[in-house]
């Protein structure tokens, strides 16, 4: 038993590289996702209000809550405060309950699966800074926020709903009949999933918005029957800001020995090992990249394996894309 390398013939070599070309694209796409970031904190839901309950009866077919909270100091809220109206109203069905607050760091809306169909009533969500008040929203109460800055793109929140659901969002800059419009929409199914809208989404209603100079958000929810809907948080986001690029001052120094031998080192060879090299019990080849093999046989059944993917228990290769180093320890052999 033992290891030994054999150069592979160049078809071998050019479809590797095709394969690691496809490897490469996914990796680029990866990283691009993971090349943005959360940028302002709307409501991370972290300070409970609520819950407000609605029961339906013979002479009672809806009903209405309106109730602000206080940030506590952490800043999960902006501006300060959250305001919740919340209206049930035109359910002729007794003993129908109705439910919607924050608590465990979640916003929640639930309703039973009563018959009558169409809209049950409405959710609307502000943040207009501290006012008391979510009957009326206030459209210059944060004071002119800028959710663009550092470079924020877009909104970006977490839930879950019974089935997927369209949420409104409005954010306004200054006037309550002017305002910017757009649609999340929240995706059915019992796990939590990320959705966004862009800032460039957004539908302008009479003068529109000012993303830049934002006095009020405002989040519009409609209730219909059997909607359990919940969200996590409300957030801006958008990519990474690029490093600078450090300035290199060349050095106006004259080299300490100026008669010093300028001859390049010698390029290393990338001929393929004829035997496999045994250092630090370990055995490895070195060849130029896609054209050689590493393979070792094996004391059970007499079977030879040969090895390319990028790793396994007890391998790696190394130099990816112009050589490469495959090894395995002795004690496998």
């Amino acid at each position: 038993p033992g290891c030994f390398c054999v150069e592979l013939p160049w078809y071998a070599g050019f479809f590797a590289m095709a394969l690691a070309k496809y490897f490469l694209l996914l990796l680029l796409a990866t990283a691009a996702l993971a090349q943005f970031e959360d940028k302002v904190s709307i409501d991370e839901f972290d300070i409970d209000q609520g819950p407000f309950i609605v029961i339906t009866d013979a002479q009672t077919t809806g009903g209405s809550f309106d109730d602000s909270v206080e940030d506590d100091g952490t800043l999960d809220i902006i501006g300060g405060e959250r305001d919740i109206l919340y209206t049930i109203e035109g359910v002729t069905e007794a003993n129908q309950v109705f439910s919607c607050g924050v608590s465990s760091g979640q916003f929640n809306q639930a309703a039973p699966p009563t018959s009558v169909q169409g809209t049950l009533g409405s959710v609307d969500l502000q943040w207009d800074g501290i006012d008391d008040s979510g009957a009326s929203l206030d459209p210059n109460g944060l004071g002119g926020i800028d959710l663009t800055g550092n470079i924020a793109n877009q909104f970006y929140a977490r839930g879950s709903a019974d089935f997927d659901f369209d949420t409104e969002i409005r954010v306004y800059s200054g006037s309550a009949s002017d305002y910017c419009t757009g649609t999340f929409t929240v995706p059915g199914g019992t796990e939590d999933a990320d959705f966004f809208i862009l800032f460039s989404e957004f539908s302008d209603v009479g003068s529109g918005c000012d993303f830049t100079n934002v006095g009020a958000i405002q989040l519009l929810i409609d209730i219909r029957a059997n909607l359990d809907l919940n969200i996590d948080f409300l957030r801006t986001f958008g990519p990474v800001p690029a490093s600078p690029t450090p300035t290199i001052t060349p050095s106006t120094t004259p080299s300490a020995n100026p008669s010093a031998s300028q001859t390049p080192s010698a390029t290393p060879s990338q001929t393929p090992s004829a035997s496999p090299i045994i250092e630090d019990d370990e055995c490895y080849c070195v060849c130029p990249a896609f054209r050689c093999e590493l393979f070792r046989s094996d004391d059970e059944d007499g079977g030879i394996y040969g090895y390319r993917s990028i790793s396994d228990d007890y391998w790696n290769w190394y130099g990816f894309p112009t050589s490469v180093i495959y090894d395995f320890y002795s004690t496998y052999f």
